[in-house]
């Protein structure tokens, strides 16, 4: 209806999934490759979980199309069906041509068509979208499917897509091994306000527009009432389009937007300079506000100089230099992140970065490992040369000798292996010397091939709880990230990703096990 107004040679904002207007935010792009990499690597079980309309239906097709022809993909669209029905889908969504009949006719000729798969050296995807709606009968059908193996591979992985109270279902106690058996993990957010603006003028671009139809102020109102789901964005907008061609207007300002709002009845969340002060409260409020911060820092003052006194009575047998530095650590991680957002933090070396895996609040703490630090010899970044590297007078240091001859290694001799790990010690995320020479050689690597992306991905042992080790996992994975551009790599080269406890390498009871599972994979393309 309103094409021909807006110069437009098809819909931008439909709600179905259009491949031609894929656009992805930083969260999608992270999930697509963290599946993408579950896939190819014969993971197993797979789990996508977001809100309504985050845009998980676009994800998955997106998933299916960079996929190549060695993977046989089906997806189950509505799971909500009785046995028999489920296991006839499956099966015609497969190409299996057999009329099944019953639960052992099934596992006959399903079995078969992944033997077959794996002689042709092809994967078998089945993707369960909405799983949320899945039955208890059939949950439990599922898990079994991933037992079918042959010469100890994998021959099926289970892709699990629905919305965030799935993981409620996991957690039921008669769910655990299911649970147990999902490796990689994934939940999807919804846009940021400034991947909002990109993703409107994307989508009027590939729909033909040559110019902006919705004003800044109007994309703004559109973020107001959205919260950045790209499923009400799109309905949103496409009632401004229809607002705007009715009112003869070939710009969309904030006011037909607030009007579509409206008439959709969708809330709109309230900023703050649209909330006004009580009349004669306002000045008060600010005072308040101003002598309630002084009285925190006042606080923090007195209790500062307080411990400092009562550390200069103590024994000598720790340095106060280190208990000083402790003290401080333990305050600002206390702090609120925007107080802590305005302080500038010197970068600290590797053996002084946040560590405990079995920490009782949550929180990162500065930790002193007394172990070898690399000696002042040692050039970490070649673009500062001249930076020395921080020591401390009661840990003995052990020279190490440059690894010279790396320079005179060609690109192709360097990496080898499809991943390089990384293992971290209990308590610490300190680099050992041979994760130090490894993380140079993957340096060295990508800077010769500059076109090369990898993901550092962190996975922890399962001390300590599952949101704990996830925010550990990550800050492992973001470590290795920052050692490798302070060693001259493009940062767009390196996507973090922290996975948490899951896909465990070792037994979590043994401590060799939990040793090999304190670790950053990074993987290369």
């Amino acid at each position: 209806m309103y094409l021909e107004h807006y110069n437009l040679h098809t819909k931008p904002f439909q709600i179905t999934a259009d491949p031609r207007f894929l656009w992805l935010g930083e969260n999608h792009k992270e999930a697509l490759a963290v599946l993408k990499y579950g896939i190819l690597d014969n993971k197993g079980f797979l789990l996508l979980t977001g809100d309504v309309g985050t845009g998980k239906t676009t994800l998955i097709n997106a998933l299916i199309e960079s996929l190549g022809d060695d993977v046989i993909t089906a997806t189950v669209p509505d799971p909500d069906l009785d046995l028999i029905d489920f296991l006839n889908f499956i099966a015609g969504s497969f190409e299996i041509n057999n009329k099944i009949t019953s639960k052992g006719d099934f596992l006959f000729h399903f079995h078969g068509f992944l033997k077959n798969a794996f002689r042709n050296n092809k994967k078998v995807l089945l993707i369960i979208d909405e799983s949320q709606r899945l039955k208890q009968d059939i949950l439990e059908e599922i898990r079994m499917l991933s037992n079918i193996e042959f010469k100890n591979t994998k021959l099926i992985n289970i892709f699990f897509v629905g919305q965030n109270e799935f993981n409620d279902l996991l957690w039921e106690n008669h769910n655990r091994a299911l649970r147990q058996r999902i490796t990689v993990n994934y939940n999807v957010y919804p846009l940021k306000d400034s991947e909002t603006f990109d993703y409107i003028n994307h989508r009027l671009k590939i729909a033909g527009s040559q110019k902006q139809v919705f004003t800044r102020d109007a994309i703004r109102e559109i973020i107001s009432f959205s919260e950045g789901f790209p499923r009400t964005i799109n309905i949103i907008c496409d009632h401004a389009l229809l607002s705007g061609y009715v009112k003869g207007v070939k710009k969309i300002d904030s006011k037909i937007v607030l009007e579509c709002g409206k008439d959709l009845k969708i809330p709109r969340l309230t900023t703050q300079k649209e909330q006004k002060p009580e009349e004669g409260n306002s000045v008060n409020k600010v005072r308040s506000k101003g002598r309630l911060r002084i009285a925190a820092y006042t606080a923090v003052l007195i209790i500062f100089l307080v411990v400092m006194g009562s550390l200069l009575f103590q024994s000598n047998s720790t340095s106060l230099i280190l208990k000083i530095d402790h003290f401080w650590s333990r305050i600002k991680s206390e702090f609120p992140k925007k107080t802590m957002d305005s302080i500038k933090v010197t970068p600290r070396t590797p053996s002084e970065q946040p560590a405990a895996e079995n920490s009782t609040n949550g929180s990162l703490h500065l930790k002193k490992i007394k172990k070898t630090v690399p000696s002042n010899n040692i050039q970490f970044s070649k673009n500062e040369p001249n930076r020395p590297v921080q020591t401390y007078p009661d840990i003995e240091e052990t020279k190490m000798q440059p690894l010279s001859h790396q320079d005179k290694m060609k690109p192709e001799e360097t990496i080898k292996e499809k991943k390089i790990i990384v293992y971290f010690p209990h308590n610490s995320n300190e680099f050992s010397l041979e994760a130090i020479e490894s993380l140079d050689r993957a340096a060295f690597f990508l800077k010769k091939n500059p076109e090369k992306v990898v993901n550092t991905v962190g996975y922890t042992d399962t001390s300590g709880a599952y949101s704990y080790n996830k925010s550990l996992s990550k800050f492992r994975a973001n470590i290795v990230k920052s050692y490798l551009i302070g060693k001259g790599v493009d940062s767009k080269q390196i996507k973090s990703i922290g996975m948490g406890p899951v896909n465990p390498q070792g037994d979590n009871a043994t401590n060799k096990g939990r040793k090999s599972n304190r670790r950053v994979e990074i993987i290369f393309d």
